[in-house]
């Protein structure tokens, strides 16, 4: 409820001053008292408003991104920033990797490989912004994991490869070596 009518609301029950007259000076006198609460009032509920991350639209917004490193990530700032803040130290499971993924729009398979110490995520298409998406999992992972981004997408796997419409002698005839044909995929 804003001043003006909080005003009205409290002060009517009493029957001393008639608000609803036309040209009531108490009214005029209550209205201008009103809009310089206004002006407070505005500048609280902005103030909450820029206070957290998943409400705040400008100042509030700029100043939280700038303190978790995420500036540069346009679009992907909040929902890269919501997930961040809700990692916790020590915890760093599959499913938040998958969420955090998904938010960054890389969400399709994740894969583990044991034999090395990695984390392979297959996006279905490259990111807008593979520089940004990197430095974001890179900092929910955990130091002795490696990364890979795989940017072929579709082609990068064995079941896009069976449903391309080439033969294996054509695959062979490309002559490409092993370091080519995974020339999309980026280690960090």
């Amino acid at each position: 409820m804003r001043p003006f009518a909080s005003m009205l609301q409290h002060m009517e029950p009493l029957g001393i001053y008639n608000l609803k007259k036309p040209g009531s000076l108490v009214a005029a006198e209550l209205f201008a008292c009103a809009e310089v609460l206004n002006l407070a009032y505005d500048g609280l509920l902005e103030t909450e408003r820029e206070a957290y991350f998943s409400s705040a639209q400008s100042w509030g917004f700029e100043g939280k991104c700038a303190a978790l490193g995420i500036a540069d990530g346009g679009e992907w700032s909040r929902a890269a920033g919501l997930q961040l803040l809700k990692a916790r130290p020590g915890r760093c499971t599959r499913a938040d990797f998958v969420t955090l993924a998904e938010a960054l729009g890389l969400g399709r398979m994740l894969y583990e490989r044991f034999h090395q110490p990695q984390v392979l995520f297959c996006p279905a298409q490259p990111p807008q912004d593979c520089t940004f998406a990197k430095k974001i999992l890179r900092r929910l992972l955990p130091a002795q994991l490696e990364a890979a981004l795989d940017l072929r997408g579709k082609n990068g796997t064995w079941a896009g490869l069976d449903a391309a419409t080439r033969s294996w002698a054509q695959w062979d005839a490309q002559e490409q070596t092993w370091a080519e044909t995974e020339k999309d995929v980026v280690l960090f």
